[in-house]
Protein backbone atom coordinates (compact mmCIF):
# COMPACT_ATOMS: atom_id res chain seq x y z
CA UNK A 1 0.00 0.00 0.00
CA UNK A 2 1.04 3.53 -0.96
CA UNK A 3 0.88 4.58 2.52
CA UNK A 4 3.20 1.86 3.83
CA UNK A 5 5.81 2.58 1.27
CA UNK A 6 5.42 6.29 1.91
CA UNK A 7 6.22 5.33 5.78
CA UNK A 8 9.13 3.43 5.25
CA UNK A 9 10.72 5.85 3.06
CA UNK A 10 10.26 8.46 5.81
CA UNK A 11 12.06 5.99 8.33
CA UNK A 12 14.72 5.18 6.30
CA UNK A 13 15.11 9.11 5.72
CA UNK A 14 14.67 10.36 9.26
CA UNK A 15 17.56 7.28 9.57
CA UNK A 16 19.81 8.34 6.65
CA UNK A 17 19.75 11.91 8.64
CA UNK A 18 20.14 10.20 12.23
CA UNK A 19 23.19 8.69 10.85
CA UNK A 20 24.88 11.61 9.00
CA UNK A 21 23.90 14.01 12.12
CA UNK A 22 25.89 11.57 14.28
CA UNK A 23 28.69 11.10 11.94
CA UNK A 24 29.38 14.91 11.95
CA UNK A 25 29.26 14.85 15.46
CA UNK A 26 31.54 12.13 15.47
CA UNK A 27 34.07 14.19 13.21
CA UNK A 28 33.83 17.31 14.56
CA UNK A 29 34.98 15.88 17.68
CA UNK A 30 38.08 14.18 16.34
CA UNK A 31 38.96 17.84 14.65
CA UNK A 32 38.26 19.44 17.90
CA UNK A 33 40.90 16.96 19.17
CA UNK A 34 43.09 17.27 16.79
CA UNK A 35 43.10 20.69 16.82
CA UNK A 36 43.76 20.88 20.31
CA UNK A 37 46.71 18.79 20.31
CA UNK A 38 48.31 20.46 17.11
CA UNK A 39 47.80 23.68 19.51
CA UNK A 40 49.84 22.16 22.56
CA UNK A 41 52.39 21.14 19.90
CA UNK A 42 52.98 23.90 18.20
CA UNK A 43 52.55 25.79 21.85
CA UNK A 44 55.84 24.01 22.98
CA UNK A 45 57.91 24.66 20.28
CA UNK A 46 57.51 28.37 20.32
CA UNK A 47 57.61 28.60 23.85
CA UNK A 48 60.35 25.63 24.40
CA UNK A 49 62.03 24.10 21.43
CA UNK A 50 62.81 27.22 18.98
CA UNK A 51 63.85 29.73 21.68
CA UNK A 52 65.92 26.99 23.15
CA UNK A 53 67.76 26.50 19.68
CA UNK A 54 67.79 29.82 19.15
CA UNK A 55 69.78 29.72 22.27
CA UNK A 56 72.52 27.20 21.80
CA UNK A 57 73.38 28.36 18.10
CA UNK A 58 74.15 31.77 20.05
CA UNK A 59 76.16 30.53 22.28
CA UNK A 60 77.48 28.28 19.61
CA UNK A 61 78.33 31.33 17.27
CA UNK A 62 80.05 32.75 20.16
CA UNK A 63 82.26 29.66 20.66
CA UNK A 64 82.89 29.02 16.83
CA UNK A 65 84.40 33.10 17.10
CA UNK A 66 87.10 31.58 19.95
CA UNK A 67 87.87 28.88 17.54
CA UNK A 68 85.61 25.97 18.92
CA UNK A 69 84.41 23.07 16.56
CA UNK A 70 82.53 24.06 13.48
CA UNK A 71 81.03 20.80 13.17
CA UNK A 72 79.46 20.78 16.60
CA UNK A 73 78.17 24.32 15.63
CA UNK A 74 76.51 23.14 12.27
CA UNK A 75 74.78 20.38 14.36
CA UNK A 76 72.95 23.02 16.40
CA UNK A 77 71.90 24.74 13.52
CA UNK A 78 70.72 21.64 11.49
CA UNK A 79 68.65 20.80 14.85
CA UNK A 80 67.69 24.55 15.09
CA UNK A 81 66.22 24.33 11.47
CA UNK A 82 64.56 20.59 11.94
CA UNK A 83 62.45 22.71 14.98
CA UNK A 84 61.85 25.45 12.67
CA UNK A 85 60.70 23.13 9.93
CA UNK A 86 58.66 21.54 12.87
CA UNK A 87 56.86 25.29 13.80
CA UNK A 88 56.05 25.63 10.60
CA UNK A 89 54.33 21.89 10.39
CA UNK A 90 52.30 22.43 13.30
CA UNK A 91 51.08 25.73 12.45
CA UNK A 92 49.89 24.33 8.92
CA UNK A 93 48.04 21.40 10.67
CA UNK A 94 46.33 23.36 13.23
CA UNK A 95 45.18 25.87 10.49
CA UNK A 96 44.23 22.78 8.20
CA UNK A 97 42.34 21.38 11.28
CA UNK A 98 40.68 24.43 12.33
CA UNK A 99 39.91 25.13 8.66
CA UNK A 100 37.77 21.85 8.39
CA UNK A 101 36.07 22.46 11.95
CA UNK A 102 34.82 25.38 10.63
CA UNK A 103 33.48 23.46 7.75
CA UNK A 104 31.59 20.74 9.71
CA UNK A 105 30.17 23.63 11.95
CA UNK A 106 29.32 25.79 9.14
CA UNK A 107 31.71 28.59 9.49
CA UNK A 108 32.82 28.10 5.75
CA UNK A 109 30.28 28.61 3.20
Amino acid sequence: DDAQAARKEQLAAAAAAGDYRARVESEIRTAYATLSENYRTYRILTDESVPLAAHMVELGDAKIRSGSDLFAYFDLLERKLGFDEQLITAKADYLRTQAKLKALTGGIR
